[in-house]
Parts: structure tokens; sequence; C-alpha cells
């Protein structure tokens, strides 16, 4: 088993200090990135990928692939590493299920950022529709977990942003 990061040294990378470093051991991982289109999503698909020999794969999991404005930020090599998976998580986790299957998703981790911000009505605020904004929220978790279940995907980690 692969020492813990607390045994290994810290890093800087720019602004950013004392970063883990992680046991080289670690290596061929595969994750699955929700919301890869905005920007937590797509930020942790980069940092993923800046470690081609821990993360082999990174799965991006939303109704869009992200654009290619955002995609040309990522090397060649990066990009070979990513593949979309079309799908909407309002579906039914059957339907999302099946996407996951036809494609051969495999995961050890999530990183879910899916989020979607419903309309308020016609002259209302934008938080007048809080229960709506749950609702829609808590479907797009619901559905995705029983995705993963139908498709028999069982990560070892799943990291939920909540803000």
């Amino acid at each position: 088993m692969a020492p813990g990061s607390e045994q290994l040294p810290l890093q800087n990378k720019g602004i950013f200090h004392n970063l883990p470093t992680f046991s080289p051991d670690l290596k061929d991982l595969t994750a699955i990135v929700t919301g890869a289109n905005g920007i937590s999503g797509f930020h942790t698909m980069r940092v993923l990928l800046e470690s081609p020999q821990r993360w082999k794969k990174v799965w991006a999991a939303s109704r869009r692939p992200p654009p290619e404005e955002m995609m040309a930020l990522l090397s060649e090599e990066q990009r070979a590493r990513v593949e979309h998976v079309a799908c909407d998580f309002l579906a039914k986790p059957e339907e999302i299920a099946a996407h996951f299957k036809d494609k051969g998703v495999k995961a050890e981790y999530i990183f879910f950022y899916s989020y979607a911000q419903p309309k308020p009505k016609p002259g209302a605020g934008a938080w007048s529709n809080a229960q709506e904004l749950v609702d829609t929220n808590s479907a797009l978790l619901r559905n995705f977990l029983g995705a993963l279940e139908s498709a028999k995907i069982t990560p070892k980690r799943f990291l939920l942003q909540t803000g």
C-alpha cells in the first residue's frame, strides 16, 4: 500500500503553498468529473491531467462536451486522456447508466461539480425559487448516484462540491 501524503514533502505551485505530493506508487487511476464545463470541474480535470502516470483516464460527464476554447488549454497528450460522456443528470438513472456502459466507464474517483440554476419567474429575484434550486440539484445528484449503482461503478472516493 502506498504511503499517505502526510509522510511525503509538501510542494508550492505559484501562489499555492503547502500542497501535498503523492506516492509515485499511485498509478493508472481513473476518474469521472461532472460539471467539467464549469470553473471548478474543468480546473479539477486540468490538475488531474497534469499527472499522466497517476491519472490514465478522465471521463468528463455532462450534457455537452467542454468547449473547444477550454480544451485548447490542455496539451494534445492531456486531451487524449479525456473522454466525454454525453448524459443529462435529470434523466432517469438507468438512462445515464446506459451511457456509462456504452462508453465502458470505470472510475475509482468521482469529482461531482454538476449544478443547475433554474430560471426564476419573470420579474422575480435570482433566489426567489430556492426550493426549485434545491429540488433540481438534489435530482442531479440522486440520479447520478443511481446511475453509478446501475452501471456497477463503485468508486473508492466521491468528492461532492457544495457551495
